[in-house]
């Protein structure tokens, strides 16, 4: 991998880790589910007859649901990842990223809306908020990985081998999980709780080693929001 010091899909490979004693299970919704299997179909309702609406590859993300049980098999409900709307994946063929615990962790849910809102990749945040006003598409990692960037009024988004890295808001009422520019910083304590850092008058939260979701806060009220993955891979 070259200079890729942290591997941009850092979070498969921390759970590949974690999975080969004891697999994660989907307790709490939504979370981020992998992709075990090549050319696994997403169907429209639960079941092999429905309709297929694309195919996922392995180690593909999605963002999990829900879990239903079809004629004794289980299926899992799963935020398309390139168009509108959701999709259903056999469940033999998806396993959970995170421990059951972490599953219900605030930030862990913040993250997860912010995949829904803004989308795991490009197509889907097209999808939701419609074309650019600016986007620019490169490759970092000697051409391993591309890297889009995004940006709509008062919104700017990121995506590093096809999973979101970066959001940026700065007005305007884009929700930020159930946070919203102006809201008092007094609501991030009830939802977050303390900050992992305040020094800066900023209410910053790391979630991970690279991962770290910041409040700028002037007069006890939030003026922009960002969520930010700091990976290190060569230009």
């Amino acid at each position: 991998m070259g200079k890729l010091k942290i591997a941009i899909l850092f979070l498969f490979l921390l759970a590949s880790v974690a999975a080969a004693d004891s697999p994660n299970k989907f307790e709490n919704f939504p979370t981020l589910g992998r992709c075990t299997g090549s050319g696994v179909r997403l169907r429209e309702d639960p079941g092999t007859d429905s309709e297929i609406l694309g195919k996922l590859n392995r180690d593909d993300s999605v963002v999990v649901l829900d879990r239903f049980i079809t004629d004794g098999d289980v299926w899992y409900e799963v935020d398309h990842p390139t168009q509108e709307g959701s999709a259903f994946v056999f469940g033999k063929y998806l396993e959970a990223v995170y421990s059951e615990n972490y599953q219900d962790n605030p930030l862990h849910k913040l993250i997860m809306q912010l995949y829904l809102t803004y989308g795991i990749t490009p197509e889907k945040a097209v999808s939701l908020l419609g074309k650019p006003k600016n986007e620019k598409r490169d490759t970092i990692g000697g051409g391993e990985y591309e890297r889009v960037s995004m940006s709509w009024k008062n919104c700017s988004v990121e995506y590093v081998g096809n999973l979101l890295t970066s959001v940026v808001i700065s007005g305007g009422d884009k929700a930020f999980g159930n946070i919203k520019i102006g809201d008092s910083a007094d609501k991030l304590i009830q939802n977050f709780g303390e900050p992992s850092d305040q020094s800066t008058g900023a209410y910053s939260y790391q979630e991970s080693e690279i991962v770290y979701i910041n409040f700028d806060v002037d007069k006890n009220r939030v003026k922009n929001m960002s969520y930010q993955v700091y990976y290190d891979i060569e230009e």
